[in-house]
């Protein structure tokens, strides 16, 4: 027989979102005194929840099943509202003498020190509720009956006009495989450094040497939820196990704010 996903009852083939995103920025600069300026900012995002759209449907696909909890989806992540974003930046230029050892290394008002700090968020992709509603406990795997077909080989015919009266199979609820997210799921972060210098060398020709750098914090990672349980003897040899972690529950594809850069 092959297999087909179908829609678990009260499920549906389609799903729908709608979420408001708000942002909200501020940015000012200030020139502190002839050769020092200070410029910054502070952007505040507030992400929507699109997995809230997910919810509905579930309740629904619970109710059909008798209300068998077996069949909730869940952890659902809150909304993401802790998103503050400063940015500070500045560009300093000593303006010194020429008749002086420091001078030498200025050229008087030919050298400048800048550099700056800020804080991003990425956004979540909607590629990640895909995973999820193709998944259990939205979509379950349903055979369909194969015959010799004319012209040879085998193949299910009118799969589509059959599908409707067939129903999902499968073993127990909780040991079908889930894509689920973290319940602490929240947009990954990205600080930002940069440091230069500037001096005038001729009228035109300028050194440059500078730094920048980008450390990733809480980025997103797929990860097994219910990996494989140890499996040692006493002398410390391991072996494939056939059991995992929780045995009451199957695999889970699990996407976490695991990952980090720099």
């Amino acid at each position: 027989a092959a297999t087909i996903n179908r829609p678990l009852p009260g499920g549906q083939t389609l799903q729908y979102y709608k979420w408001y995103d708000l942002f909200f920025f501020g940015q000012d600069e200030w020139k502190v005194s002839r050769s020092f300026t200070l410029n910054y900012g502070l952007r505040y995002e507030v992400p929507g929840n699109t997995f809230n759209d997910l919810v509905p449907v579930n309740n629904r696909i619970v109710q059909a099943a008798g209300g068998d909890e077996r069949y909730r989806f869940g952890p659902v992540p809150k909304r993401d509202t802790n998103n503050f974003q400063p940015r500070v930046g500045f560009n300093w230029n000593p303006r010194t003498g020429t008749g002086n050892p420091l001078g030498l290394l200025t050229g008087g008002d030919k050298f400048v020190l800048r550099g700056g700090y800020s804080r991003t968020y990425d956004y979540a992709f909607l590629n990640i509720n895909l995973n999820i509603f193709s998944a259990f406990p939205f979509v379950a795997s349903v055979p369909l009956p194969t015959i010799t077909l004319p012209g040879g080989g085998r193949g299910a015919v009118n799969a589509f006009t059959s599908l409707p009266s067939i129903q999902p199979f499968g073993l127990d609820p909780l040991q079908l495989t889930r894509t689920i997210v973290g319940g602490d799921f929240r947009s990954p972060a990205a600080d930002q450094f940069s440091l230069e210098i500037q001096r005038e060398l001729a009228r035109d020709l300028v050194f440059r040497v500078g730094y920048v750098g980008t450390k990733g914090t809480s980025l997103f990672q797929t990860i097994d939820g219910n990996p494989d349980a140890p499996n040692c003897n006493a002398a410390g040899f391991c072996s494939t196990s056939t059991q995992r972690v929780d045995p009451t529950i199957g695999i889970r594809r699990l996407r976490a704010n695991a990952a980090s850069s720099i």
